[in-house]
């Protein structure tokens, strides 16, 4: 308990030392993300066409169940081709970019499916080429995503693809801050076992094993030591 106290020392001082910037950071993501948000409204409250009407203005006539789908589209703000997999359940791979930054949230369809936590979702959009390394609005990879959540048969799958392990985001933090974050040892020993630097600094000049002294947690604390973390970083 003494190193661990001794190492909580050291992290206070370091996070007094950055929380004004911290705090300046998440107002400027806050005000970007805002002003995001106001274009796109003011461009459209739907960003995916529906129906398409044909050149002699004749409206098809639709079942119940397509008026019903389409009602659904016209009552969510916002919706676009991403969105459906929320929705519905289901994406159509064929005729979508699914590596294709998104509007609004600037996540794509694979962000979204980490984010539900669909492994059999992921696996398809990545069998039809979606980009594993693209980043959302945050600079989050798929795996920051899957890493934060602690989706540890996700986080294999798209390790499998060779991914980056030492891709940062905007925060300057990888996959393996995330995984720390959320106190999931598994998914920890999983990303240092792809080689990540475990002694990389973030935009605030704090390591994984801060963050992990911060949250108490002895096992990743001892996990991180074992596989080469400064205890003086």
């Amino acid at each position: 308990m003494t190193l661990v106290n001794a190492l909580i020392a050291k992290t206070e001082r370091k996070r007094e030392q950055n929380r004004i910037a911290q705090q300046l950071y998440r107002r400027n993501q806050k005000r970007k993300l805002l002003e995001l948000e106001a274009a796109v409204a003011a461009q459209s409250a739907i960003t995916c066409s529906v129906i398409h009407i044909p050149e002699d203005k004749t409206v098809p006539v639709m079942s119940q169940e397509q008026d019903e789908a389409v009602q659904l589209e016209l009552d969510t703000p916002g919706l676009c081709c991403d969105d459906r997999i929320q929705w519905s359940g289901e994406v159509v791979v064929d005729n979508i970019d699914c590596s294709a930054p998104q509007t609004l949230r600037t996540h794509n369809a694979l962000h979204r499916a980490v984010s539900f936590g669909s492994l059999s979702m992921t696996k398809l959009l990545i069998d039809h080429g979606a980009c594993v390394s693209t980043m959302d609005s945050l600079g989050n990879t798929a795996l920051h995503l899957a890493a934060e959540r602690g989706l540890e048969d996700i986080v294999k799958l798209l390790l499998d693809q060779d991914m980056d392990p030492n891709a940062v985001n905007l925060a300057g933090q990888t996959a393996l801050f995330s995984a720390v974050n959320a106190q999931n040892e598994n998914v920890v020993r999983m990303i240092i076992e792809a080689s990540v630097d475990v002694n990389v600094r973030d935009f605030n000049g704090l390591v994984a094993l801060y963050m992990a002294v911060e949250r108490n947690s002895e096992p990743i604390v001892t996990l991180l030591l074992n596989n080469g973390a400064d205890i003086d970083a």
